[in-house]
């Protein structure tokens, strides 16, 4: 029995020098930093006024505020086979990091009709992809849309279609 009790006290003192040699060898060591965030605040850059139509119909209303996200077509006085030319405006990057940026059309509503649908146009937005808009304020990037109404279509003449047009940004890696 008294063997047990000293190898048990030898042990207990084992595991204690192992603990103080242990303690005596670590240490700890603190380090403290500052990270700053880049931004990206992709928007359009001015409002565009799209082409004039030779046979008479109007796109009425381009509305894209200049430091927005977002804007709308509103197109009236169209007719089967109506082509609103390329509609041209900048994307301008005031942020810090480079941005990629694309161009989405939202849905397109029939405001007024006679039998029209949002079915009745193709609305294409150029360039296709997204596209790298690097970062300052005076740098930007041209992008056009084209809005055509299918020469297929038939009494629709009299309505109003709105197309809604958003700008997405994410960091470009």
């Amino acid at each position: 029995m008294k063997k047990i009790g000293l190898i048990a006290l030898v042990v207990v003192l084992a595991l204690g020098i192992i603990g103080v040699g242990y303690a005596a060898w670590t240490s700890v060591l603190n380090i403290t930093g500052t990270a700053t965030a880049g931004t990206f605040n992709v928007v359009f850059d001015g409002t565009a006024t799209p082409p004039a139509n030779s046979a008479g119909g109007t796109v009425n209303t381009f509305s894209v505020p200049t430091g927005t996200q977002t804007g709308t077509i509103t197109l009236t006085k169209i007719y089967p086979g109506y082509d609103t030319g390329v509609m041209t405006f900048d994307l301008k990057n005031s942020g810090s990091i480079d941005a990629s940026a694309v161009i989405s059309i939202g849905t397109i509503t029939v405001v007024s009709s006679t039998g029209g649908t949002a079915a009745d146009l193709t609305v294409t937005v150029l360039p296709l992809s997204a596209q790298i808009i690097t970062a300052g304020t005076t740098d930007s990037t041209h992008f056009s849309i084209d809005v055509l109404m299918k020469s297929t279509v038939t009494g629709s003449q009299g309505s109003v279609y709105t197309i809604p047009i958003t700008v997405t940004a994410s960091q470009h890696p």
